[in-house]
């Protein structure tokens, strides 16, 4: 439970999520699940798909987004845009022996960022997005 509402801290605010995360385990799971009624977006049927499709989406950025300086994934900021926006259309990718690789995402819905590893070492950083 405490793994899966710290998990929303890119979906929520942090007072949220630490209004959330108090109480006993029983009033955390209650919030939890309150949290994702409200967000449910086929309310009253027994499966959830907008919490199901969230946390698939932090389980995969958590070892697709890693690197040898960040072994969590989902702290990096190709993850926060995987987690919110979900996989892109395309992905445009320069690679330069010498200076910055570049990692382009875009959706076609609306969408485009930029990363940049000028380290060459894995370690995408967002320096631009338009919507």
């Amino acid at each position: 439970v405490d793994e899966a509402l710290l998990a929303l801290r890119f979906y929520v605010r942090e007072t949220a999520i630490d209004s959330m995360m108090s109480g006993d385990f029983e009033q955390r799971r209650d919030a939890l699940e309150k949290f994702w009624a409200a967000h449910d977006p086929t309310p009253g049927t027994m499966y959830n798909e907008g919490m199901t499709e969230y946390y698939r989406r932090v389980d995969h950025a958590r070892t697709a987004f890693a690197t040898l300086q960040e072994q969590d994934g989902t702290k990096t900021d190709r993850a926060k845009v995987y987690i919110l926006r979900g996989e892109p259309n395309r992905i445009q990718r320069t690679l330069n022996i010498a200076g910055t690789n570049t990692e382009t995402w875009i959706y076609d819905k609306g969408g485009r960022y930029v990363f940049e590893d000028d380290r060459r070492n894995g370690t995408y950083k967002l320096v631009s997005q338009t919507r």
